[in-house]
């Protein structure tokens, strides 16, 4: 199932989100912090607040949680992600990794990530 436009704007959010490795937490979605309720998040919780800085409704979020999980599970992992962010051994490169083949796979293609969060700042 392809990605609403929104859905796509929200995976991309929740990309560059997960992508500052001071803010990536394990066993929560969210932790506080001396920059408000936010300050940490795992996995789901970057898509929740992609999704509430984006506006976007609870089907974008469940469809991005899905795709997630599409990724997981091409790459033979079906522990899903709650669990993926949270085991043991999962680091966060690991997870940074997972969003990423899951940005190329649902809208990039063969398209860099990098060039592309690039030309979205401009």
């Amino acid at each position: 199932m392809a990605l609403s436009s929104k859905a796509q704007e929200v995976l991309l959010r929740a990309t560059q989100l997960i992508g500052d490795n001071t803010r990536w937490i394990k066993g929560h979605a969210f932790a506080p912090g001396p920059d408000g309720p936010m300050h940490g998040y795992c996995s789901l919780g970057a898509i929740e607040l992609a999704r509430i800085e984006l506006g976007a409704d609870r089907h974008e979020y469940r469809s991005v949680s899905d795709a997630l999980s599409r990724t997981l599970h091409n790459r033979g992992d079906s522990q899903g992600v709650i669990n993926y962010n949270d085991h043991d051994t999962t680091t966060h490169e690991d997870v940074k990794r997972i969003f990423c083949e899951t940005v190329k796979r649902e809208i990039t293609g063969d398209a860099d990530i990098e060039t592309l969060q690039r030309k979205d700042q401009e």
